[in-house]
């Protein structure tokens, strides 16, 4: 036996999926949000395996989510802002599937388990995951909803790492 405490991913996992990192070269200054923006939908439309326009919808509902928080592409002073809950994404998607319909309704489905299961919990903890480290953990994520969770999860947590 390692001694290893088990981390279960279903009861969530204290993450924040939209959390900008420090610039390593930045003096404690947070790097560009947008490169988070990016790799989010990059990394969910692969696992959730969205087509063009859903991506596109995808990385439009983060953007706002950003905006809606005060984040600014040209203002670097605003990337030093807290991250908006992950949450927020998906109350910008349900709003947009209101008033478009069609290709966000689709997109919705498929990601729907990541947002509505409590995977990705709404306000995470900032220090809490750093307290998970302190131990050696294994991450259980055999009990997650589907395969594309249990995807989306580790990718989060290795992101975090």
């Amino acid at each position: 036996m390692s001694g290893a405490k088990v981390l279960n991913a279903s009861e969530g996992i204290n993450v924040d999926a939209l959390d900008v990192p420090l610039d390593p070269h930045g003096a404690g200054k947070k790097q560009n949000y947008l490169k988070v923006l990016y790799q989010v939908a990059n990394s969910l439309t692969k696992i959730f395996g969205l087509a063009e326009i859903q991506h596109a919808i995808l990385r439009d509902a983060i953007s706002q989510a950003f905006t809606s928080a005060g984040f600014a592409p040209n203002g670097k002073e605003t990337w030093q802002l807290p991250s908006p809950p992950f949450s927020n994404v998906w109350t910008i998607l349900e709003q947009m599937e209101e008033e478009i319909g069609g290709n966000v309704r689709n997109l919705n489905l498929r990601v729907q388990p990541l947002f509505e299961t409590g995977v990705i919990p709404e306000n995470p903890d900032p220090k809490g995951f750093e307290i998970v480290l302190e131990e050696t953990r294994v991450l259980r994520l055999s009990n997650l909803a589907t395969p594309e969770l249990m995807v989306a999860v580790s990718r989060f947590v290795l992101q975090k790492l």
